[in-house]
């Protein structure tokens, strides 16, 4: 995996730990009030300025009493440094962290998907079946499938199972199943959920046949490894944007 993925997939994951300890937690740390400026920055507050610190350290060296699967991966990945201070303006210096562009991936927000390695390469809604077009896209929507998460502007992690919507020009939107074979369609009737980690790894590219206007036209799709509910690592890597 290149750099830029992996930092932000380290990024995301370290926003969803925060998210998920906005209370009292089985993690032991306290944060309240988290605001995410971007999918790099965000602001805390919490009961003491070592809960950061603690609570980073005991992921480091494994020590939380719940530790999730998503933590293992970022597991010795994040060093933690002391800003100096600044006398003159009597506070922290604040690290100048520029924007590199980053598609934020909050749940139920709307995105362009396209291949990461072949960036002119887009996700687009073809007569009903999701195929690759060099000129064309669409917009897809992106949303936890668990309904009963009370986080407020949940990250979505890599193990999260997630619902996929095709957003037609009317602005209507239109749910997106999987085939057996792995083919994405509109208003299929195939599984409708799939670990958000797949976009990195769980779509491979191959030919699908489809009816375009009235004649069978043959068009590249991306096309599911294995049945969604496990990540791979063996297809293409997808971005959003």
């Amino acid at each position: 995996m290149s750099p830029q993925p992996q930092i932000e997939k380290l990024q995301t994951t370290y926003t969803g730990v925060f998210q998920e300890n906005l209370s009292s937690s089985s993690l032991g740390r306290n944060f309240v009030s988290l605001n995410r400026l971007s999918p790099q920055m965000w602001t805390y507050q919490s009961d003491t300025r070592e809960n950061i610190v603690n609570l980073i350290r005991d992921i480091n060296e494994g020590k939380n009493a719940s530790q999730k699967e998503y933590l293992k991966e970022v597991r010795g990945k994040i060093i933690i440094t002391k800003l100096p201070w600044d006398t003159q303006s009597n506070q922290y210096a604040l690290p100048l962290v520029p924007d590199c562009g980053l598609a934020d991936h909050i749940s139920k927000r709307t995105f362009l998907i396209r291949n990461k390695h072949t960036p002119n390469q887009f996700w687009f809604n073809q007569s009903n079946a999701v195929v690759l077009s060099n000129d064309r896209r669409s917009r897809f929507r992106i949303e936890l499938a668990d309904t009963k998460n009370s986080i407020k502007n949940p990250v979505m992690l890599g193990l999260d199972s997630v619902k996929l919507s095709v957003v037609r020009g009317n602005g209507s939107i239109e749910p997106v199943r999987v085939k057996e074979n792995g083919v994405l369609e509109i208003h299929g009737r195939g599984k409708d959920t799939f670990l958000f980690g797949l976009l990195h790894g769980g779509f491979h590219v191959d030919h699908v046949h489809s009816i375009v206007d009235g004649s069978q036209k043959t068009a590249s799709a991306p096309i599911m490894i294995g049945n969604g509910d496990k990540l791979q690592d063996s297809g293409d890597v997808w971005e959003l944007v």
